[in-house]
């Protein structure tokens, strides 16, 4: 049997001020009603170094707490529940609290930093039992802390996405990184919540739309490849070297990547139906620093996000993974341009008809291979210093659906992709020539 995970202790933490009766209502936006109904799921990792690391690591715990109270007094929806009323599901800003666990893990950060673990094996240090992301009883945030027997932390947390995207969660993270070294609250760059006046609830354009869960009965697997500097640097010059469109392009690290996996997914599906198929690439993208007539500000919290919708028809027997990035370029700077220059209706209006294509090519019968993939590229993910140090490593975890999730490594010049998959095709994607060519089982 492998090392065991024991929980210590289970607590509601509360804001450390109470919120004031005139925000104690929360509205959703747009973008919140879009977002799936589950949580978003990151673990960071930290290698502390000293002697008496396991009472060091149960006192630095204790620490977190009180920041962690001053931080949700600045996040305050985090703490509270969701209430629907009628036709509408709004937070009830009440100071509920989140769910905080203490526990202790019997081996070494080690054995999951430097062995080849399956992704699922990384669940344990994420709070378990977590209730259904849109539920009025389930805390919108639950955050699990471990100390490992030889030294080092990790802190994992569950966030449901109908209140936050994952640059809400990282800005949350660095706000409490920063609270937990001592630096005044009223100091830290604190969030913004204007998006749902700007973008309100409209039931009227997303009425009859079936939620995207409802489709992925089948068993998910997860894992993680790694496309570092060396094998990203090869893309490039591949690319330069293959190239046939007239168009200069210059595909930026996360493009290229992009297209390796999206490719793999296509030979699969390819093997699986014995013909070429069309592929839909459901591309999230950050509206955060996108916007000239709309203010949506860099630290926005809650969901600000829309997404773009990339097609492949095929055109012959012959796909080959630079052929894609093309489509890709293309796809993201003609959504970006009109991104920038459109109004609130205007890019509602896209986010919402996205969104019912993106439905309709997960249907079975579509005839159409759908796929989402989604990047933290560039995120602050490893700038959460709580004082002993930035993580050793940033991951999320197992997905509920099939999803493409890109990360920055570490050094910031690699690229880590986390996919989730049905089990069969996972079988074959990590077989594809491709994927073994330009990556490492990670």
């Amino acid at each position: 049997m492998g090392p065991k995970i024991n929980i210590v202790s289970r607590k509601l933490i509360k804001p450390s001020n109470p919120t004031p009766k005139h925000l104690q209502s929360f509205k959703l936006s747009i973008f919140d009603q879009l977002a799936p109904s589950y949580h978003i799921k990151i673990i960071l990792y930290y290698s502390i170094n000293g002697e008496n690391k396991a009472s060091n690591n149960s006192q630095l715990l204790t620490q977190l707490e009180e920041p962690l109270a001053h931080t949700l007094s600045k996040f305050y929806p985090l703490a509270g529940r969701f209430v629907k009323d009628q036709e509408h599901l709004f937070i009830d800003c009440s100071d509920q609290g989140i769910e905080y666990l203490e526990a202790k893990f019997d081996g070494e950060l080690a054995e999951l930093l430097h062995q080849r673990l399956d992704v699922e094996n990384l669940d344990q240090l994420l709070p378990q039992e977590v209730g259904p992301a849109d539920s009025a009883t389930t805390p919108l945030l639950t955050i699990q802390t471990t100390s490992f027997y030889c030294g080092g932390l990790s802190i994992g947390m569950c966030v449901s996405h109908k209140v936050a995207d994952t640059s809400t969660v990282l800005s949350f993270i660095n706000v409490w990184a920063k609270a937990n070294q001592g630096e005044n609250i009223n100091n830290v760059l604190c969030p913004d919540f204007g998006v749902p006046s700007l973008f309100p609830l409209k039931n009227s354009m997303v009425q009859n739309i079936p939620e995207l869960a409802e489709y992925m009965e089948v068993k998910i697997v997860t894992r993680r490849f790694l496309f570092d500097e060396t094998e990203i640097s090869r893309l490039k010059d591949l690319f330069k070297e293959k190239a046939t469109t007239d168009q200069e392009i210059q595909p930026t690290r996360v493009t290229l990547v992009t297209a390796v996996i999206w490719k793999a997914l296509i030979s699969v599906a390819q093997a699986k139906h014995g013909q070429l198929r069309p592929s839909l690439l459901v591309i999230v993208i950050n509206l955060r620093g996108r916007t000239a007539v709309v203010p949506i500000s860099k630290n926005a919290f809650a969901n600000s996000w829309t997404t773009i919708n990339a097609r492949f028809t095929p055109t012959g027997n012959i796909l080959e993974w630079f052929h894609l990035v093309p489509l890709l370029s293309d796809a993201v700077r003609n959504t970006a341009k009109f991104i920038s220059k459109a109004g609130t209706d205007d890019i509602s209006l896209l986010a919402v008809t996205n969104f019912k294509e993106e439905q309709e090519g997960f249907l079975e019968n579509s005839g159409v291979d759908a796929f989402i993939r989604t990047s933290w590229s560039k995120l602050p993910a490893y700038d959460a210093d709580f004082g002993w140090g930035r993580p050793s490593w940033v991951s999320s975890a197992r997905c509920c659906c099939e999803m493409i999730t890109l990360l920055d490594s570490k050094c910031g010049d690699g690229i880590e992709v986390c996919v989730s998959l049905n089990e069969k095709d996972m079988y074959e994607l990590e077989r594809d020539i491709d994927i073994c060519t330009f990556t490492s089982l990670h």
